[in-house]
């Protein structure tokens, strides 16, 4: 299948223009489908009222000769590999290091161990950090296999290396050793702390004992033959300067700056002939282009231009190593269009140049407001088992959305190309770029075009998603409406970062792309530098056509939205395998089928909203009582007050102690019983019930946040139609009242029955038991004779019983309301002869 025959005839806008044309499509209110109308203009570039396929054309903002580009150079990271500890500044050691700040990701560098090996892939340990930026590792090559799974140190490993090497350095080097803990086991068990977690220490040794300390703890290892150490070597790394060592790009200020930049990371020695022979160092240097006001991009065309002059290499060569076919090369799109995006290159030994150049990269710096490294994202993602669970529009893109339209106002995004070359060179490359190239290499866009077209395609997912989430779990669950859920998570997270790749993917990719014979155009790098690898990529040699992208950006294939569908979804066709979903949303398909379409299941999302759920523990505590409401009760106006605490005996007890606890206007008689009765106000309204049946709505109409506000005044409304859609009612005399009092507010020794249900989970009746028992029985009845007093001023409250607070069952004696009503309802007691009223009909 392919849908060269599907595509509109072409028409070519800039981004200026899409940005225009997407917000007309939206605000036609000639069109009642425009919303899906601007949803698939967007997201696939179909503009079926003017009847064309849009292509963008982003070189159209070419920057232009007389143009103004603001050019900077910096230091930004530096690596050394040596011996010994370079530093001359205190380094702080961790006795038992943090996993994550192992050495897990590439940094493009080698050691040669029978061969040769990414640094990466050696196991090492973070032994410490110095000043600000600096991070010490020990690299431990003879621990290298080809099948070690894991660069970690062992538990065993690490207890070895610190008992047997780190420990007896320190006593061999005459440091006090009092501060370090005597055994790894011991240090181990201090981190951890309660919740599970660990909080680690690090122990500080003097710059002076550096320059011996990588001898001694090499003999000491040796000496207690910890082999597994030998050759061991210090990974020196700073990172993140480079806000603090730019300067313009002339050969003194790189000079000076280097020097600086190495002074103030306390290396300032290395570049001596004696440790340069035996040492490996290595430094990023950065170039970046900008202007005010502006959002600089690299044009892809321009790799090859780029590359050929800061390695100082052919132009054959480089355009060799830029090409898509090229392994050593990874190409990452900028905001999905082709024409502008970055790079990623490793040169192979014939492409280093006259620097011996190690790594490049050209990359924007608009991922400020993003960044986020995760997993295997390097900014903010959103994942797609978050989509499936999520309720409601997902709050992720809603922040991306504002973090976008901030950044129109606020942040310019600079063009910079990096490369990391052997420190001898470091003052030497890229000292300058030709105007020419530099002209003929980037595009520029004002803030707002750029950062507005990001938030028009995030605006258009977002509402395609959230159309999703709206709609029936069992259309959702279909595998076109989930190819499209996965897409439009791997389009979200590639408008700010370059787009994942690996097989899962790819695959993806290849079911939601048009096809071509022959496609003329790839989305994927071939080296797949940072890919995903959760899997071999199934062959795909048979299949007849490919992915093609030949309108400039990320389009998707036609994709059918509501009202044409149920849910919105990929237009029938090409599938994707059981593998790809389970690794796309972390679930294998039927689990997926389970949560969006679970079969006799209710799910949370099928509850009413009007359906307040009652309180099934202890009640929520009301918030502190105000001044004026600790006079509710003027007991202590009558010479009544609580007595003094219980306390133990002996000679070490202050009675004094016992007066202070009585500062706290709440610890007062009257205080006390305030308290108690507004608890009580608000939990009884707590435990109100409901009917059986997930799906059928509260008896009672106030929200849960109202309920935590209830007064005197809420019971005393005679109005029971703003309280409650249905209940049944029956005139108390005084009799039945007392004893309904009786049953909130129990006489001191009252014992409740294990039974009963709601009371024991009330806090009012909690403290109310503690506090008649506490208190001589004559200051119990007086107080239970001031509840009693309030209890009357209320009109309504429930009809409860010995082992149960709230009754529903129809009974004899109740009048149900509204008239007509015959079913289940709470039951309440109304104190007086004045009938309630009721206002509204329906249920």
């Amino acid at each position: 299948m392919h849908d060269i025959d599907q595509l509109l005839p072409f028409h070519t806008y800039s981004l200026k223009d899409f940005i225009e044309e997407a917000a007309a499509i939206r605000a036609d209110e000639d069109d009642p489908h425009r919303c899906s109308s601007f949803e698939r203009f967007v997201l696939t570039g179909r503009n079926e009222a003017r009847g064309h396929q849009a292509v963008l054309d982003p070189l159209r903002n070419r920057i232009a000769r007389d143009s103004p580009v603001n050019i900077s150079r910096d230091y930004d990271s530096l690596i050394g590999i040596s011996k010994h500890v370079r530093i001359r500044e205190h380094l702080y050691i961790l006795p038992v290091s943090r996993h994550e700040k192992a050495l897990t990701t590439s940094v493009h560098l080698r050691m040669h161990i029978e061969r040769e090996v990414p640094f990466h892939h050696i196991p090492n340990v973070h032994l410490g950090k110095w000043g600000e930026r600096g991070d010490m590792l020990l690299v431990f090559p003879s621990l290298y296999s080809s099948t070690r799974k894991d660069v970690h140190l062992s538990k065993v490993e690490s207890k070895e290396l610190y008992e047997k090497g780190i420990l007896p350095t320190i006593a061999a080097l005459g440091e006090n050793s009092t501060d370090w803990p005597a055994t790894y086991t011991d240090e181990l068990w201090r981190a951890r702390k309660a919740s599970g977690g660990f909080a680690f220490r690090a122990v500080g040794l003097a710059s002076w004992c550096l320059e011996d300390f990588g001898d001694l703890l090499r003999r000491e290892l040796d000496m207690h033959s910890v082999h597994w150490a030998d050759g061991f070597q210090f990974f020196h790394q700073v990172r993140g300067v480079k806000n603090t060592t730019h300067h313009s790009p002339s050969g003194r200020n790189a000079k000076r700056a280097l020097k600086e930049f190495l002074g103030s990371v306390a290396l300032g020695e290395i570049l001596g002939d004696e440790i340069a022979g035996e040492d490996r160092w290595f430094v990023d240097v950065g170039l970046e282009f900008s202007h005010p006001g502006q959002c600089f991009c690299w044009r892809t065309d321009g790799h090859s231009l780029v590359v050929a002059n800061a390695l100082q290499i052919p132009m054959e060569a480089s355009r060799g190593i830029t090409s898509l076919g090229s392994s050593k090369y990874a190409r990452d799109l900028c905001s999905h269009l082709l024409d502008i995006s970055g790079c990623r290159i490793e040169p192979g030994e014939r492409t280093r140049g006259t620097f011996n150049t190690a790594y490049l990269q050209m990359y924007t710096t608009d991922k400020a407001p993003t960044y986020h490294p995760e997993g295997s994202f390097h900014g903010k993602a959103i994942r797609g088992q978050e989509i499936l669970r999520a309720k409601h529009a997902p709050a992720f893109c809603k922040g991306l959305y504002e973090a976008y339209c901030n950044s129109a106002t606020h942040h310019d995004s600079n063009a910079r190309i990096e490369v990391r070359v052997s420190l001898q060179y470091g003052h030497q490359v890229m000292r300058i770029l030709p105007d020419d190239i530099i002209r003929q290499s980037l595009v520029s866009f004002t803030r707002e075009i750029w950062w507005n077209f990001r938030s028009w395609r995030l605006l258009a997912a977002t509402e395609v998603l959230t159309a999703q989430i709206k709609g029936a779990g069992r259309f959702r669950a279909q595998p076109n409406a989930l190819i499209l859920t996965a897409a439009l998570a791997w389009f979200i997270n590639g408008i700010h970062s370059a787009p994942l790749e690996g097989a899962s993917y790819r695959e993806l990719v290849r079911a939601v792309l048009p096809h071509t014979d022959h496609p003329p155009t790839h989305l994927f790098s071939d080296a797949g530098l940072g890919s995903d690898d959760e899997g071999t990529e199934d062959d795909d040699d048979d299949e007849e056509t490919g992915p093609w992208l030949p309108c400039g950006a990320v389009f998707f294939r036609d994709i059918v939205l509501p009202p044409e569908s149920s849910v919105p979804r990929m237009k029938q066709g090409r599938a994707i395998s059981g593998r790809a979903i389970r690794y796309l949303f972390n679930a294998y398909y039927q689990d997926i089928q389970h949560l969006l379409n679970p079969v006799g299941i209710l799910s949370k999302a099928d509850i009413p909203d009007s359906r307040i759920p009652t309180q099934k523990g202890m009640t929520a505590t009301r918030v502190d009582i105000s001044d004026d409401e600790v006079t509710s009760f003027n007991l202590a106006e009558r010479g009544y007050a609580l007595p003094p605490p219980q306390m133990d005996m002996g000679d070490d007890v202050d009675l004094g102690d016992a007066a202070n606890l009585n500062d706290d206007p709440q610890a007062t008689l009257d205080g006390k019983l305030t308290t108690m009765w507004r608890q009580f106000l608000i939990d009884v309204i707590q435990k109100a019930p409901n009917p059986k049946g997930l799906l059928n709505r509260s008896y009672c109409l106030v929200l849960e946040k109202d309920r935590l506000c209830a007064r005197e005044n809420f019971y005393q409304n005679q109005k029971l139609s703003d309280v409650w859609r249905v209940c049944q009612y029956k005139m108390a005399d005084e009799t039945l009242w007392m004893n309904t009092f009786a049953r909130f507010w129990p006489p001191k020794g009252h014992l409740l029955a294990p039974s009963a249900q709601n009371y024991k989970s009330c806090r009012y009746y909690n403290d109310w038991k503690r506090f008649v028992s506490e208190v001589p029985p004559e200051l119990a009845n007086v107080s239970r004779k001031e509840i009693k007093r309030k209890f009357d001023t209320l009109y309504w409250i429930p009809a409860a019983s010995c082992d149960k607070m709230w009754n529903t069952n129809k009974k004899r004696g109740f009048t149900a309301l509204p008239d007509g009503y015959s079913g289940n309802a709470p039951q309440l007691l109304i104190k007086g002869a004045r009938k309630p009223t009721w206002e509204r009909d329906e249920l």
